[in-house]
Parts: structure tokens; C-alpha cells; sequence
């Protein structure tokens, strides 16, 4: 019974350690014109696959911005999309064609991302927790 309910918590926190959202897409990644790289993931309704261009709405950071907690996500690349010309654009200016580039006011890499949750240090309490009540049961049955 004992190493069965060791390795039941053994599995959960394991479980509970190496859980990572993986959702992996196309996006825009801009440089220049924002105050930090980002990467745009919103493609602009009507135009044709693959995208090229993005809506400026919503953003990944391609890190943990300060004071992020376990549910803050962030962009890890994971390589670039085959898109010809090699450019993508965010910002839709408002006027004129989605589809004509003139009329973005960002311009960027296609890139292919997935996206992670920061940082792994938040889960640090837990995990002492977890080992300080497997340690007090090990030293409890052994007394």
C-alpha cells in the first residue's frame, strides 16, 4: 500500500511538473515600431492562407514580462513558416485593402511559434509541500 500511494504522488506531481500548453500557430514577429519583440497571431479576416497579415490587438511576448505569474504565457519559436515574399504585417492602418501592405503600419517575419506559461519557480511551494509531507510520512512510519 505504501509504495503504491508513493507512486500515486510520485505520477501526480510529475504530472503536475510537466504540464505545458502546447498550441503551436503562425504569427507575425515585429522588431521595429514597438517597445519589445512580439509576435501578432491574429490573422485578418477575408485573406488568403498561409497569413501574412495580422490584426495589432493581441500579442505573445517572447518572455516572461516582470511580475508574470504560472497562467502568464509567452512565445517560444519554433521555426518559420515556408511564406512567400518573407514578410508578414500587423496593424491594419483602416483604410484600403487588407491584402495590400501599404496599409499596415508594422512590418515583420512570419515566424512558428508554440506558447509556454511562466516560470516554473511558481510551482516551487507546492513542490515543497508535496516532499515535505512525503518526508514526514516516510520518517512517521519508520519511528
Amino acid at each position: 500500500m505504501r509504495t503504491f500511494l508513493f507512486r500515486l504522488t510520485l505520477l501526480a506531481v510529475t504530472i503536475l511538473l510537466s504540464s505545458e500548453k502546447i498550441k503551436a500557430a503562425d504569427g507575425c514577429y515585429i522588431t521595429s515600431g514597438v517597445a519589445e519583440p512580439r509576435i501578432y497571431y491574429i490573422p485578418i479576416n477575408g485573406v488568403p492562407s498561409p497569413p501574412r497579415f495580422f490584426s495589432d490587438a493581441i500579442f505573445y511576448r517572447l518572455s516572461c514580462p516582470p511580475g508574470s505569474n504560472a497562467s502568464t504565457e509567452y512565445a517560444i519559436q519554433t521555426g518559420t513558416p515556408n511564406v512567400t515574399p518573407f514578410r508578414c504585417y500587423a496593424g491594419y492602418s483602416g483604410s484600403g485593402s487588407t491584402t495590400h501592405s501599404g496599409n499596415y503600419r508594422l512590418n515583420g517575419t512570419p515566424i512558428s511559434f508554440r506558447t509556454v506559461y511562466c516560470p516554473l519557480d511558481d510551482y516551487l511551494p507546492h513542490l515543497m509541500v508535496v516532499v515535505s509531507c512525503l518526508g514526514f510520512i516516510a520518517i512517521s512510519k519508520r519511528g
